[in-house]
């Protein structure tokens, strides 16, 4: 991962399990992108009103939720990953009448010498109030 004038850049692959629609659509085979929605929509099926997910999203799970020719498959393969370290999180908080909206890019990273998970924020920035 490298910063080039306030924006992140990193070689890799695309997390299937967090990834917009609209980047899902444009990884997916022309005229295959309306299927986009139908992965977002797997992703987050509940089971009734419990409290988890409906589905374990291992590697090529899209591959029983939506149809495509072994070629297909194996090139969308090649431009996904099934996690990721990085990670952007847009929060509003409010205390009586003040209300601030803050977006981060995040970085989990494991401690040398403990091994615990930790969070570094790389870059953080304020956002635009929403208007209500």
């Amino acid at each position: 991962m490298k910063m080039s004038r306030g924006t992140f850049l990193y070689s890799g692959r695309v997390n299937i399990n967090t990834a917009p629609v609209r980047v899902l659509a444009a990884l997916l085979p022309e005229g295959r992108e309306h299927l986009a929605q139908t992965l977002a929509d797997y992703r987050l099926e509940r089971p009734d009103e419990d409290e988890g997910f409906s589905h374990v999203l291992k590697n090529g799970w899209f591959s029983q939720v939506i149809e495509l020719s072994e070629k297909e498959k194996k090139a969308f393969d090649r431009q996904l990953t099934y996690s990721s370290y990085i990670f952007r999180a847009d929060c509003t908080a409010s205390v009586e009448k003040a209300q601030v909206r803050l977006s981060a890019i995040i970085k989990r990273e494991r401690e040398k010498e403990t091994q615990k998970w930790t969070c570094r924020i790389l870059q953080l920035e304020n956002l635009p109030l929403e208007k209500t």
